[in-house]
């Protein structure tokens, strides 16, 4: 028996496409088992249909927490579809679909439920920008991630600046894609009722002492984005968490740690392991300081760490640094807040 959760939510997806009559003559007697904690869900595909009961009918009583999130993969290759399409299936902690083209993805949007949007930014008929600020118009709360080629970059820093969420350069892909979509869906899972009640704030002043401990930064952002509900719609919050969260991740591995992003990925994550247990390294903290008014947030994120020159990141402004590694949480920083400036000693 699964582990406790909704192990494929394709089954779901699949119900409307059920016969009510097997090849045998007989009646169906089940579609789907899934199972949550201890409890199996079996339903009768002919009784569901006698009773009028459709899958959309159904969702509304599933606890929300049992349900997948759905990816939506946008691309005119289908060789790159379904290589993205792929990666996120063998998580078995994604529901997939597809669309050819932008003007298909709007279709999907209106036809089921979608939690995140993977597109490529060069398309025919539509690109990947104009399909940013399509979606952000239909269906606002909808967070696109864009794959980047070569020669694409200066359409992707636009893009940016129109609202996606995030990009990701085709060559990482298989590195970063997972890590990518489940950070753009965290900063969405505020709960709404206490985003109503932020909405209602006047001022809110406050700081934070992270030890080293990286999961700590999860519960910061969280409350950064409810506190981030008096002055944002829920599109620039994710924007401004994720500008946050690369703050946060430049402190503590290339600030505290003193870990470069210019080592191979397998060096840089042993040279993480020794020193979070190695001193000075492992005894540095990161603090956070936010200021809140009905007209402005002013976030402040600092280290304990040597500092570095500044001058030396690339311009966020140069297009051609889009799809480079060293440098993209910078850019992303600049892209999505009014204003970026850096302490003396960085």
């Amino acid at each position: 028996m699964p582990d406790g959760r909704l192990s494929n939510r394709n089954a779901w997806n699949n119900l409307d496409s059920v016969n009510p009559v097997s090849n045998n003559g007989d009646r169906c007697r089940s579609v789907v088992s899934s199972v949550f904690g201890r409890t199996a869900f079996c339903l009768n595909a002919c009784h569901l249909r006698e009773c009028g009961l459709s899958l959309s009918t159904l969702r509304d009583f599933i606890p929300k927490e049992i349900v997948l999130p759905t990816a939506l993969v946008v691309d005119d290759s289908a060789t790159d579809r379904h290589l993205v399409g792929g990666l996120l299936a063998k998580d078995s902690r994604w529901n997939v679909v597809y669309a050819n083209d932008g003007i298909q993805a709007l279709i999907q949007l209106d036809l089921q439920d979608v939690d995140v949007v993977v597109a490529d930014l060069l398309m025919p008929k539509m690109n990947g920008r104009e399909l940013v600020e399509a979606v952000k118009n239909r269906s606002p709360l909808v967070p696109v991630v864009l794959i980047t080629d070569k020669g694409s970059e200066q359409i992707a820093g636009k893009a940016l600046q129109f609202g996606a969420a995030s990009y990701l350069p085709k060559k990482n892909i298989s590195q970063e894609l997972l890590t990518t979509l489940n950070r753009v869906l965290a900063t969405l899972s505020a709960d709404r009722s206490e985003a109503q009640l932020m909405r209602r704030m006047v001022n809110n002043e406050f700081g934070f002492v992270l030890k080293n401990d990286w999961s700590l930064s999860s519960y910061v952002l969280a409350y950064l984005q409810q506190v981030s509900s008096m002055l944002f719609d829920e599109n620039d919050r994710v924007r401004v968490a994720i500008a946050v969260e690369e703050a946060l991740l430049n402190a503590y591995y290339h600030g505290s740690l003193e870990v470069s992003s210019e080592l191979h990925e397998s060096a840089y994550q042993a040279l993480v392991k020794q020193r979070r247990e190695e001193p000075p390294y492992c005894n540095r903290k990161v603090f956070v300081d936010a200021k809140y008014s009905p007209t402005q947030a002013v976030i402040v994120v600092r280290d304990e760490g040597p500092g570095f020159n500044s001058s030396q990141i690339p311009n966020p402004a140069d297009s051609a640094n889009v799809t480079k590694v060293y440098g993209r949480g910078c850019f992303l920083m600049q892209m999505y807040m009014d204003e970026v400036t850096y302490m003396q000693n960085g």
